[in-house]
């Protein structure tokens, strides 16, 4: 086993025994006093963050572990170093936990520093990929009423025009019907549905989430010291993907037209694309998060079944699909936060919110932390099994 191999083992052996460290995870947001009943362990997050990443070559997102872990204890980057040198055990995982800790009492370390680590992971990572913002229109423009209201009209005709010249490219493309359920689409089928245009990577990746959900995620931001999303996805994919990101989120290459219900079920990281590079050409193909769960009706696909992007009239012209970074990245992201259970608690959220009577875009941070904190409270169930 080569020493990546076995750090990366020991990293996640750690997570799995720190499940029971009591780990909560929004202690960097709440402050280290707070009596905050969260039950979602930031382990797990964590743990699913690290697998994750192991997908890309130019990840840092376990040495970024190994560097909050060394700041929690005087004594542990020593222990780490130790621990560093010993081939991981398969036979014996509890082993890592047991280097680390040292004999040193739980209450007497502070994994302040780490807990910080998944609560930015959670917020530029979760929170961005589930692209909060509120309901979409027929069309699926990401402009809630009052954000229309309140755009000077050059800037909403420049928006608009944007999307619609994206959704005609993603037709000639694809062809003019949802990929995923089946349905034909309007104006081509007098019949058919209106279309709603889906961003693999969201447009909150820039800051861009809908006006509903705007001064809560900025007072997210404030609380995570304006850490930048795009740097969250470098640490976690890679400075190349990262830059991919930041230049090819407008294009069509980040775009797809879909059914209502696909696009809604997209949103909430319960499907994604694997892109798969065979023979010098890339094959899509229909993942469900976790794979063990069956898509919903009206959805047409099933784990494994392949996509069929570019048979539109330009398809070739237009790469033949999306891009493939771009939806593997997504990919990675959605089943990390679906194995972990954090997908469910923001989900959770979203609703308990749409339920408050307060309006979304009055949503103090400390109304935020209770709605979150019950969501939390009502999702704390066993993790899934990846």
């Amino acid at each position: 086993m080569s020493s990546s191999e076995s750090d990366y083992q020991h990293a996640l052996a750690i997570l799995d025994e720190a499940d029971s460290w009591g780990w909560r995870l929004a202690n960097r947001l709440l402050g280290p006093n707070s009596q905050s009943s969260f039950s979602r362990p930031a382990s797990r997050l964590l743990y699913h963050t690290i697998k994750e990443s192991r997908k890309f070559p130019e990840s840092t997102i376990l040495e970024q572990f190994w560097v909050r872990l060394r700041e929690c204890h005087e004594t542990f980057p020593k222990n780490i170093d130790i621990l560093k040198s010993t081939q991981y055990d398969h036979a014996a995982p509890s082993r890592s936990a047991e280097i680390l800790l040292g004999g040193i009492p739980l209450s007497d370390i502070d994994f302040y520093p780490v807990i910080g680590m998944a609560d930015n992971i959670f917020t530029h990572l979760g929170i961005a990929f589930m692209n909060p913002g509120g309901k979409k229109s027929a069309l699926g423009t990401p402009f809630s009423v009052s954000h229309i209201i309140s755009q000077k009209t050059e800037e909403l005709l420049k928006s608009l025009a944007s999307e619609s010249g994206s959704r005609k490219q993603a037709f000639k493309r694809d062809g003019y019907k949802c990929l995923i359920t089946n349905f034909r689409f309007k104006p081509h089928h007098p019949k058919g549905l209106l279309p709603q245009l889906a961003h693999i990577v969201p447009h909150s990746v820039h800051g861009k989430v809908c006006v509903a959900w705007h001064d809560l995620y900025q007072s997210l931001l404030s609380s995570h010291g304006q850490v930048d999303i795009l740097e969250n996805i470098g640490m976690f994919a890679g400075v190349d993907i990262m830059t991919k990101v930041a230049e090819h989120l407008n294009t069509p290459g980040n775009v797809m037209n879909l059914q209502f219900d696909a696009h809604r079920e997209f949103d909430s990281l319960t499907w994604g694309i694997e892109a798969v590079e065979q023979n010098e050409q890339v094959r899509y193909f229909f993942r469900c998060i976790p794979s063990t769960d069956g898509a919903s009706d009206p959805i047409a696909k099933r784990d494994g079944d392949e996509i069929m992007f570019g048979r539109g009239e330009d398809g070739s012209e237009l790469d033949g699909g999306p891009d493939p970074i771009l939806c593997n990245l997504h990919l990675a992201i959605a089943r990390l936060m679906k194995m972990s259970g954090a997908a469910d608690v923001i989900d959770k959220w979203k609703e308990d919110a749409d339920d408050s009577e307060i309006p979304h875009n009055y949503l103090a941070t400390e109304d935020f932390f209770n709605i979150l904190d019950a969501g939390l409270y009502l999702t704390g169930r066993v993790t899934l099994s990846a």
